[in-house]
């Protein structure tokens, strides 16, 4: 990367990429300030300089804080710059030493679940919008299958950004007023017929046994305002 000479904006990209993949680490541009589109070069090149720093660098000084932050901020000082020279972008200031450890798992973006691919990228994004397991017992699951151990807040984080994006995960309000019409067995099987979001109590647990087989009752509940519990039931047919 250092002294690096790109004649193209794309080209200097895909360098990067490539970089990221061997090293197991993100950048992102930090700051950059475009050529006018006057310039011949402004075609090829777009920037008269950018400013690249690691994912997890902390908020630079009088810039705005971003709410959807893309990872976790450890104060990481990783970063280079490219700066236009004669129709050329040349890499300059290049500091690639992080303050953390670098893996496939820690990079990613909260929305690509750490780049989870496969089954095991659609395993965890089902368990946390269907079954909405807490932070901590999320922390011992991915201890123990994949042998990552996550922050409570990156973990607190991934599940809040999943159950408020996720279409299928219905919230205390929308389940309650879902319950109030129609007959309990068609709130349970629903289009899939196996699996069902209830709010309910140990003591109403027989009353399921009518349409059902309870199968599996998960422990982890929080009550609302209006002093239910939500629980977790997965069902099969008898």
């Amino acid at each position: 990367m250092q002294n690096g000479i790109f004649n193209s904006f794309a080209e200097l990209m895909s360098k990067i990429r490539e970089y990221e993949k061997a090293a197991n680490s993100n950048f992102r541009i930090s700051h950059s300030c475009k050529l006018p589109e006057s310039h011949a070069a402004y075609s090829r090149i777009k920037y008269r300089y950018i400013y690249f720093a690691c994912v997890h660098a902390g908020r630079y000084s009088g810039k705005k804080s971003n709410r959807k932050t893309k990872s976790l901020k450890f104060g990481c000082k990783a970063r280079f710059s490219a700066v236009e020279f004669g129709g050329e972008l040349h890499v300059k200031s290049v500091y690639l030493v992080h303050n953390h450890i670098c893996n496939r798992m820690l990079v990613s973006a909260y929305p690509k679940f750490r780049r989870f691919e496969g089954a095991a990228g659609q395993g965890l994004l089902n368990m946390i919008a269907h079954i909405r397991p807490s932070a901590g017992r999320l922390k011992v699951y991915l201890r123990n299958s994949f042998g990552i151990n996550y922050k409570m807040k990156d973990l607190a984080n991934m599940r809040r950004r999943i159950l408020r994006t996720d279409p299928s995960a219905m919230g205390m309000t929308e389940a309650l007023q879902n319950m109030k019409g129609g007959s309990l067995s068609d709130y349970l099987y629903g289009k899939e017929g196996m699996e069902a979001m209830c709010f309910t109590t140990p003591a109403l647990k027989s009353m399921f046994a009518q349409y059902a087989k309870v199968v599996q009752m998960d422990g982890t509940y929080r009550t609302n305002r209006h002093g239910f519990v939500l629980y977790h039931i997965v069902i099969t047919d008898k």
